[in-house]
């Protein structure tokens, strides 16, 4: 019959119609997901990379404390190894890096406070390593707004401390007797009647002069005064 025909016709051709509709949808598809799976990659690559170009040592953990992502500094700076991170337990590698602390207590502390306070960031100074010195940095970090984890960083400012030290220590010491100057002197007076007021208490002040003093400088030359002046320091 060829109404019958013309309608089978009619279905076929629109049945090919929809299938070949369907294969080049899936081609644009398979090409999409293609082009991201690639975007994704070298974005994973760029971050990748930037962890590890680093100079901090950085960790990432989500919300159920397991590992999300690390570098090597990280490992290097705490000597972690493999098997620790191979565990992929966030809160187990915070305890063995507080172990390596000066005062665990303290670094300790600060991870139970953040565990209960997500939202929060926080930046504290600690020794480790006996005269190591860290900086360490944390954040939450979001994915579409809800917080799902946080990352650490640790920087060793070693040379930093030290440097501070060394000029805190030139500032408010004589450079000859390495005695305390004026400003320490100053400082631990203002202290001291601070807590003699505070405290009801009394408190001596001993003075040491070197009579005439003027007479080495003169007669035997600075130089010989000032080997005087570090011995009566001794």
């Amino acid at each position: 019959d060829s109404i019958a025909v013309r309608q089978l016709s009619c279905a076929l051709t629109k049945k090919w119609q929809l299938l070949q509709e369907s294969r080049d949808y899936t081609k644009l598809l398979e090409t999409q997901v293609k082009e991201r799976t690639q975007s994704l990659q070298e974005s994973l690559s760029v971050t990748r990379g930037t962890l590890e170009a680093s100079a901090d040592g950085i960790l990432v953990m989500n919300n159920t404390n397991s590992l999300i992502d690390y570098n090597k500094n990280l490992m290097h700076m705490f000597h972690i190894p493999k098997t620790m991170m191979a565990k992929n337990d966030a809160n187990a590698l915070l305890h063995y890096i507080a172990g390596q602390m000066e005062n665990s207590h303290a670094f300790l502390k600060i991870t139970q406070h953040l565990a209960s306070k997500k939202n929060n960031t926080a930046t504290n100074t600690l020794r480790y390593n006996k005269n190591q010195v860290v900086e360490i940095y944390t954040q939450p970090y979001k994915i579409a707004d809800k917080i799902t984890g946080r990352i650490w960083c640790f920087r060793d400012i070693t040379k930093r401390a030290q440097l501070e030290e060394q000029l805190q220590y030139q500032a408010t010491h004589d450079a000859l007797t390495q005695l305390p100057n004026r400003i320490l002197l100053a400082e631990r007076l203002t202290q001291t009647i601070s807590c003699s007021r505070r405290n009801k208490t009394m408190f001596c002040f001993l003075f040491f002069d070197l009579d005439r003093f003027k007479l080495i400088n003169d007669s035997f030359s600075h130089i010989a005064g000032d080997k005087l002046l570090q011995e009566a320091a001794k």
